[in-house]
């Protein structure tokens, strides 16, 4: 079978492992049909997180016609992007934006069949390049990695509740003596404080760890919010018997105190403070020093770092880390928004939090940027693969700050920035001027 280019089929819904969403601002009374975002299920294995995508639709109607947009008090309009779409191969997993450096095989003008035919043959990518292995992927915008689907992990589906851990079971410690159907199976789990998970054959466990390998199964762990409540705590003290009524008069009450002024909002840095840097982005420092390079490639001023932009940042990161590094866009307005998530093969830890390598992410899609004199109208189609790049580089805007957190047992990681003034106006006229070109 041999490759087709993207634009010789339908855009098909595709599988993501990284998946980087930009929030961006419209400011024109004429509204876009935007595109929804499914988020998929936790993976782990070889590849990882997939996430159902939807294409967006061009709708140039007064009214705002299309699910996912989201109109603010002041008309303008939210946008959702979207992973890069990849054509969809029988038998291969595709993930979009992905790609394994090294490991080649050899290059071929018709992968999909040599990779086919190539017992050693893994994957293959969008360049036509065959691999013999895929770990570990990168982030590696615009391309697709097209896996064997032997190798690709198991489709694990989400349970309030619950984790999920694909390709991996503990194996004894069943509680139930016969297999239940899923839906009873979740029903006893919830109902019984000794069941600590169960796997997708309907066992209830008593026990979740360790996990051995197992092709094709799901463990659940029950998350805290599953297990049973603490107890009560002890009675508090009776309270001490009142005090004699004092002989002397009663003294006048004193007049109530004048209430403090307001405090002033709290001023932006030139580099991140160690609270802040502490609570989130191990590497806050650098990460800030990293979109002021970027920005000084295009003679764009150097952006300071906003303490409460990054402690409302890191807020939003570690609720996004808690529904397993799903990734979805905050509702408020006045600021802008980029978003990355990463899944790893191993437990990561705090140092492991860096906010850097996102920061590069976004500001590779310059290369798919066009710089021309109708910006906006030139780049609006493409504007999932450039989206995050204008934000970091947007001139009028001044502050950001970021927050990391990781989800599903630190097997994940989320890096949040949020940036104002926001920038994606959408226009070319705004465009021009705050998208200069490379100096």
């Amino acid at each position: 079978m041999s490759r087709q280019s993207l634009s010789s089929r339908p855009w098909l819904a595709a599988w993501a492992l990284l998946f980087l969403i930009q929030l961006s601002t419209i400011h024109v009374s004429k509204s876009f049909a935007l595109s929804t975002e499914t988020t998929g299920d936790n993976l782990r294995g070889v590849n990882g997180r997939r996430l159902v995508s939807s294409l967006a639709q061009a709708d140039t109607a007064d009214s705002v016609a299309a699910d996912g947009a989201t109109v603010y008090p002041n008309g303008d309009i939210s946008r959702r992007q979207l992973a890069t779409l990849c054509i969809t191969v029988s038998g291969y997993v595709s993930f979009p934006d992905s790609d394994h450096v090294g490991d080649t095989i050899g290059t071929s003008k018709k992968p999909a069949q040599q990779c086919t035919n190539d017992p050693t043959c893994v994957a293959y990518n969008s360049a036509g390049e065959l691999k013999r292995s895929i770990s570990p992927l990168a982030y590696a915008p615009g391309s697709c990695i097209y896996i064997k689907k032997a190798f690709a992990p198991t489709k694990c589906d989400r349970y309030p509740g619950y984790l999920a851990k694909a390709d991996v079971d503990h194996t004894n410690d069943n509680i139930n003596i016969k297999a239940f159907a899923i839906k009873k199976t979740i029903d006893r789990c919830n109902s019984d404080p000794a069941c600590k998970g169960f796997n997708s054959n309907g066992w209830l466990k008593s026990v979740v760890t360790p996990t051995v390998a197992a092709k094709g199964v799901c463990l659940y762990t029950k998350t805290t919010s599953q297990s049973s409540p603490p107890p009560p705590p002890p009675p508090s003290r009776s309270p001490p018997p009142p005090s004699p009524p004092s002989r002397s008069p009663p003294s006048r009450s004193p007049p109530p105190p004048t209430p403090p002024p307001p405090s002033p909002p709290p001023p932006s840095s030139t580099s991140p403070s160690p609270s802040s840097a502490s609570a989130g982005c191990y590497d806050a420092a650098a990460a800030l020093a990293e979109h002021n390079k970027d920005r000084a490639l295009h003679g764009c001023p150097a952006l300071t770092w906003n303490d409460t932009l990054a402690k409302a940042s890191q807020a939003w990161a570690e609720t996004l880390a808690a529904a397993l590094c799903g990734l979805r866009h905050s509702s408020a307005s006045n600021y802008g928004e980029n978003l990355y998530a990463m899944l790893s093969n191993w437990p990561l830890v705090a140092s492991d939090m860096l906010c850097t390598p996102a920061v590069k992410g976004w500001y590779s899609e310059v290369k798919s940027y066009v710089f021309s004199a109708t910006p906006y109208t030139d780049n609006q189609a493409n504007f999932a693969k450039i989206g995050h790049f204008t934000q970091v580089v947007w001139k009028s805007t001044t502050q950001v700050g970021c927050g990391a957190a990781l989800g599903d047992d630190n097997y994940c990681l989320v890096v949040v920035c949020r940036y104002t003034p926001p920038g994606n106006i959408n226009s070319n006229d705004y465009y021009l001027r705050n998208v200069p070109p490379l100096k």
